[in-house]
């Protein structure tokens, strides 16, 4: 098992690279890195993140705060043999919104992960353009 710090600034790459390749921050965004500038809610997320999570958050020119939330998939990534991440987009009162679990792709671009044999579903707001992650 990898040690604590690693293993989370492995997934803070991962959702880092996510939120670049799927364009999720909106021009003039601000990012925010301290948990105590997000309200209650999404402090309480940001503060329990365990060993195997990480979030990211920032404000918007509307003053709203965008809030996700990584966690390494081991499932998904045995089966894929590359790291896989479920994503969870949360609303400004703590609440799930949209999630999902992405992997890069062998083109390097990060795709939703499907189970073998599932049937076609909704598809996730998490990168969607109207959800702006």
């Amino acid at each position: 098992m990898q040690p604590f710090a690693s293993q989370r600034a492995q997934i803070g790459e991962l959702l880092d690279a996510f939120i670049v390749d799927q364009q999720c921050v909106p021009l003039g965004a601000a990012r925010l890195e301290c948990a105590q500038r997000l309200p209650e809610s999404l402090q309480r997320l940001a503060t329990r993140a365990t060993e195997s999570e990480d979030w990211r958050a920032w404000t918007g020119r509307d003053g709203g705060v965008a809030f996700l939330r990584g966690k390494l998939s081991s499932t998904f990534s045995r089966q894929l043999s590359r790291p896989a991440i479920h994503i969870f987009l949360h609303s400004s009162d703590g609440e799930i919104a949209d999630s999902g679990t992405w992997a890069r792709d062998e083109a390097g671009r990060w795709a939703p992960c499907k189970l073998p044999g599932a049937r076609p579903g909704r598809r996730s707001r998490v990168a969607s353009n109207e959800a702006r992650c």
